[in-house]
């Protein structure tokens, strides 16, 4: 698979329209740093083995400042994932292929659950579950249980009439008794 190498007008044109679609991964780079310079190969490797068709493209450092959006750059090599345009992770791991492709294929893995889909950099959107609603059943356990409180607040009454009126027929067997 190719990388986008931007180091001139007509890449960077492309880049800022291209990169707001899909996965990207984003070296930026100095010439002038050791460090970019000893990743070349590695990046060279992930390039021609790419297993999971995430974009790729490599930005020059004098071109960073005419991006349409700001990286966070502090120092270079930094290596970015970007999802529809927007940084998704800064990546901090080993600088080899092999290293590259595992992490790029966490992060497809995560954001499609397998690794189809984003052989063409197709975005997949997840949606929330819709709450459901309350089944027949639950309407009914619910008024069951709202008609088993008024059958025991009513069961409670009558004890407690049954209660008073045998109060009463004592009192007044006490009462003819004293009589």
């Amino acid at each position: 698979m190719s990388c986008l190498d931007v180091n001139n007008d007509n890449s960077l044109e492309e880049f800022n329209n291209q990169h707001s679609k899909g996965m990207w991964f984003v070296w930026f780079y100095a010439d002038w740093c050791g460090h970019c310079k000893h990743m070349i190969p590695h990046w060279e490797d992930l390039k021609s083995n790419n297993k999971h068709g995430v974009r790729l493209a490599k930005v020059r450092d004098d071109y960073i400042p005419r991006l349409n959006t700001s990286p966070p750059v502090q120092g270079y090599p930094t290596i970015l994932l970007y999802k529809n345009g927007n940084v998704e992770e800064i990546y901090q791991g080993e600088r080899s292929g092999d290293a590259f492709n595992n992490f790029l294929g966490e992060k497809v893995d995560m954001n499609t659950n397998t690794n189809s889909g984003f052989e063409n950099n197709n975005v997949v959107e997840l949606k929330k579950p819709k709450k459901k609603k309350a089944s027949k059943k639950r309407k009914s356990q619910k008024k069951n249980s709202s008609n088993n409180k008024n059958k025991n607040n009513n069961n409670k009454n009558k004890n407690m009439k049954k209660k008073k009126s045998q109060k009463k027929k004592k009192a007044k067997k006490s009462a003819k008794k004293l009589n």
